[in-house]
């Protein structure tokens, strides 16, 4: 089930901080079968507009629920470190924030459209399409 909002704010945090947080997360993806929660927040933007979408993988489709893991596997989620920003930000620049509890207890990356490394843009292109 998603549950879907709109409210105006801005997440906190400037800079690059790609070693903080790098392989630091003890979270384990989630075994076969068990259910993965996702927060996924997308804000800024020239309209300043944050979009927020919840998701317990139970809730999808058995075709969805292994694309996501499939995405969560191939952007090593759970190595990245917790905050991939431009230094100094940019104006306008979307940012992203995606937590994701596999069971251990959940792991937050925070990234901009600009400092997204590249295998982590096609798990959040496939949360903002599924936010929509």
């Amino acid at each position: 089930m998603l549950l879907f909002s709109l409210s105006v704010s801005v997440l906190g945090g400037c800079g690059a901080d790609a070693g903080e947080g790098s392989g630091a997360n003890a979270a384990i993806p989630a075994e076969k079968g068990e259910a993965m929660h996702v927060v996924f927040e997308r804000s800024g933007g020239f309209a300043g507009i944050t979009r927020t979408a919840r998701l317990d993988s139970g809730s999808l489709t058995p075709d969805a629920q292994a694309e996501l893991s499939a995405l969560i596997d191939q952007a090593d989620f759970f190595e990245l470190p917790a905050q991939i920003l431009s230094d100094p930000p940019i104006p306008d620049d979307f940012l992203y924030s995606i937590e994701i509890d596999a069971g251990d207890g959940p792991w937050t990356v925070v990234t901009s459209d600009i400092a997204m490394p590249d295998q982590l843009r096609p798990l959040v292109e496939w949360l903002t399409n599924t936010a929509r």
